[in-house]
Formats: structure tokens, C-alpha cells, sequence
């Protein structure tokens, strides 16, 4: 069964596992070990049920073995909105939480606006690993 992603920016991080320290909505990144509080605002954040596509596949540029998601046309304008916000806050707001179940998968520093409705994510990911996350967000 197919969750929807989602994203929101984040308000707080703290090394180490998380605890009552910081107010959930928290979300446990893998490695390195650092907990993260999502905004519940509403402008903050976005949830997807559909991606136009999604593929695993090895960026040379990288180099690394990446997830490319590209957004529908409502998405991708909602994700423009979603990393202006985020390339105008400071460190560590102007990251974007990518949620998918319970489960962080990511939270990468926006820099600058993302436009045009594909998005590549990339990490410490295996081939085996694109592979399995790019299926659970609908790749053939």
C-alpha cells in the first residue's frame, strides 16, 4: 500500500535520538542521529498523493544513485511556494522534512527556489535502496 510524501520545513533540530525535548511532530533521521520538528502550519507544508513520475537512477554528476521525482502541475507549483520559504529562513528552518509513512527520508537544505516540477533526491543511498524507496512512491 502506497503512503503519500510528505513535506514540511522544518523548526528545530537536536543531535541524538529524539525525546521531550522538542514538541512533536519529530522525526528520527537515520544517520547522522539527529532529530527533527516539523511545522504544522498549513503554508509550511504539503502532502503528496501522486507523483507525475518517479525513477531510480544514477547521476553521474553526483556521483550517486538518486530518487527523481517529478510533481504534477498543482504539486509543482506548491513545491515552488514550499522552497522559496525555505531558501529564506537560516539554518536549520531552511530545510525541507521529506516524510513518507512515519518514516524520514530526507532533509536537505534548500538553498534557492526548486523550479520546474522535478526534484532529484539524493543521499547515502544503495541501488538496492533507491530502488525500494522509488517503488514505495509509485515507480513501475
Amino acid at each position: 500500500m502506497r503512503q503519500d510524501l510528505r513535506l514540511a520545513l522544518v523548526e528545530e533540530s537536536q543531535e541524538g535520538t529524539c525525546t521531550d525535548a522538542l514538541a512533536p511532530p519529530t522525526f528520527q533521521a537515520a544517520d547522522p542521529r539527529t532529530c527533527y520538528r516539523i511545522s504544522t502550519r498549513a503554508e509550511d507544508r504539503m502532502s503528496v498523493t501522486q507523483l507525475k513520475q518517479v525513477e531510480a537512477t544514477y547521476d553521474a554528476n553526483v556521483p550517486a544513485w538518486v530518487i527523481r521525482m517529478t510533481f504534477r502541475d498543482a504539486g509543482a507549483k506548491r513545491f515552488v511556494s514550499l522552497t522559496e520559504r525555505a531558501a529564506r529562513r537560516q539554518s536549520p528552518q531552511n530545510q525541507i522534512a521529506i516524510v513518507l509513512g512515519d518514516r524520514l527520508i530526507s532533509a536537505p537544505s534548500v538553498a534557492a527556489p526548486v523550479t520546474g516540477g522535478v526534484v532529484d533526491l539524493s543521499g547515502d543511498f544503495t541501488r538496492d535502496e533507491v530502488e525500494a524507496l522509488a517503488k514505495e512512491l509509485g515507480a513501475p
